[in-house]
């Protein structure tokens, strides 16, 4: 049996990553023991890929040149050393030649053999891994023209860049953890800000909060679906993209059947959770806002294999209604299935768990809430993994002038979650209502910090505020608005006007640092990261 390591799948927007970030194929009948087609290269430069394809057993190596599909021939290539094996091939000495990026799984020593095609020419050391990281990859992620080194922690399933001069490491940062793949938070980072009015106007759509990304169609362009707010309740739309960047009404060439209709949509959430690679979409539904707040169900929309999403009736049914203001999904516990977190606590609803049979089917479950906010007033919540340790921490928070504190509830991968073992943020007096919690490493130090979107209690639901909490070790956060962004409260932009409903933490700039974008293009707010956690104000991207 034989393993073919590829790179990552990337499918209807959602990125599939799996054992260390890459997808494992296997096949049989080369050698009779284990091999590792590491990956394709040109190596005869005849403008065509070929395969590396490594003896596990004996650690020979193999160069099969290829036609497109083709096997035309084939040539031995050098020998690894015993404990050594070949992860990648790419030109790390900028000759136009490939080079062997190598792993020796017991010292953690890396090494670079450059090739002239299936020749060993000579051998440099590279650096040498900490303990517990493992060298799977390599590419060049700076876009400086050198490979870098993509590392991963099987204990943390945390990866990281290192990022090389030939053999010689000038730099590292890390990547995303692998707790977070797949979850809400992930697929809903997208890399750009859109103008929500002007496609809802050219497509005739109402206004709408809520909003999420995703290939609904599989054409490869990413789309939009929005649920329109409404004290009565409007079909939801799907907007989707076409080549150079306009959008066309999509709803009923995607959805099958009965198109939903949310009363007030808070949050639309999308995660695979049919498990058939294909995004589906989750929208939580506060019902009427005004009394007696009757509250509503939820609304989950399935892919059906063929290319189409499909109302889930028989969920609705079984789903509890309630005032459900927040939403968030991921695997809290490592079965490979994408749970959801539903809010609740208002007009005496009760927050929950759903849990994922892996096919879409939901158990409600509320064991799993901490005991203080299990009827408590929370509006808006996210699963990510804070802490870098691999499990999912769930983040809450509402509001906090009533005395619901904005908390982190610590993961273990159990999918329980504990007030025995939780971190309370700071507060703030002025804007104390949470409305979006985002979590990237914004100043490089290895911590992943917060910035959290808040709006003001008096007036009710004005103005904006972009809280920094920095994690300053393990743990331990502090409040440091005020030096990285907000400068001087009194001279603040969003002291005034309308609140802000959603941001995202991207690199817009390219320079690798976490911008802030808000997730609506017609507000022209936007601030570029000066990649030590410094924020300037840009007016939009």
């Amino acid at each position: 049996m034989y393993l073919i390591r590829v790179g990552s799948m990337k499918t209807n927007g959602i990125t599939h990553l799996r054992a260390a970030q890459f997808s494992l194929l296997f096949f049989t009948g080369l050698f009779g023991a284990m091999a590792s087609v590491v990956k394709t290269y040109d190596f005869n430069q005849d403008g065509k890929p070929d395969y590396a394809v490594s003896n596990g057993s004996t650690g020979q190596t193999t160069i099969w040149y290829l036609h497109n599909n083709v096997d035309v021939g084939s040539a031995c290539g050098p020998t690894l050393p015993a404990g050594w094996s070949l992860v990648d091939v790419a030109d790390f000495n900028q000759n136009g030649k490939p080079d062997y990026a190598l792993f020796n799984v017991s010292t953690r020593q890396t090494a670079i053999w450059y090739l002239n095609n299936n020749f060993l020419v000579s051998g440099a050391y590279g650096p040498t891994l900490p303990a517990g990281w493992q060298l799977i990859a390599t590419g060049d992620f700076n876009g400086d023209g050198h490979p870098d080194y993509v590392l991963y922690n099987a204990s943390t399933r945390q990866t990281a860049i290192w990022y090389l001069n030939n053999n010689i490491y000038v730099g590292g940062a890390y990547g995303p953890s692998l707790a977070d793949i797949g979850s809400s938070y992930s697929n809903s980072k997208v890399p750009y800000s859109i103008n929500r009015p002007a496609i809802l106007t050219a497509i005739g759509g109402a206004y709408s909060t809520p909003i999420g990304y995703g290939d609904f169609n599989g054409d490869g362009i990413p789309d939009i679906v929005f649920a329109p707010n409404t004290p009565t309740g409007l079909p939801i739309i799907i907007a989707l993209g076409q080549p150079g960047g306009s959008y066309v009404d999509g709803t009923t060439q995607v959805i099958s059947g009965q198109v939903p209709a949310p009363i007030v949509g808070r949050k639309i959430i999308v995660g695979d959770f049919n498990g058939d690679g294909r995004p589906d979409i989750f929208i939580d539904d506060t019902g009427y806002d005004q009394p007696p707040w009757p509250g509503n169900h939820n609304w989950l929309l399935l892919s059906d294999g063929a290319g189409h999403l499909v109302y889930q009736s028989a969920f609705a049914a079984t789903d509890p209604v309630g005032y459900h203001h927040g939403a968030t999904a991921g695997d809290i516990d490592h079965t490979g299935h994408i749970d959801i977190f539903v809010t609740g606590g208002f007009s005496g609803s009760s927050s929950y768990f759903l849990l994922n049979d892996g096919h879409g089917h939901f158990t409600v479950d509320t064991t799993r809430v901490p005991s203080t906010i299990l009827r408590n007033f929370i509006y808006t919540c996210e699963l990510i993994d804070v802490d870098y340790d691999g499990n999912l921490d769930l983040v809450v928070g509402g509001h906090e002038y009533n005395g619901m504190p904005t908390e982190i509830f610590w993961g273990n991968g159990t999918g329980f979650y504990s007030d025995t073992n939780k971190t309370v943020l700071p507060a703030d007096a002025q804007f104390g209502i949470v409305l979006d919690i985002d979590s990237e490493d914004i100043n490089h130090d290895g911590l992943r910090d917060l910035v959290i979107t808040r709006t003001a209690q008096v007036p009710f639901y004005t103005g904006f505020y972009f809280q920094v909490v920095m994690q300053t070790s393990r743990h331990v956060f502090a409040d440091q608005s005020l030096p990285r962004l907000i400068h001087d409260r009194s001279t603040w932009i969003g002291n005034t006007g309308r609140w802000v409903d959603w941001i995202h933490l991207v690199d817009i700039t390219g320079d690798s640092a976490r911008d802030i974008v808000v997730d609506d293009a017609s507000r022209h707010l936007g601030w570029t990261n000066d990649g030590n956690g410094y924020f300037t104000f840009t007016g939009g991207w």
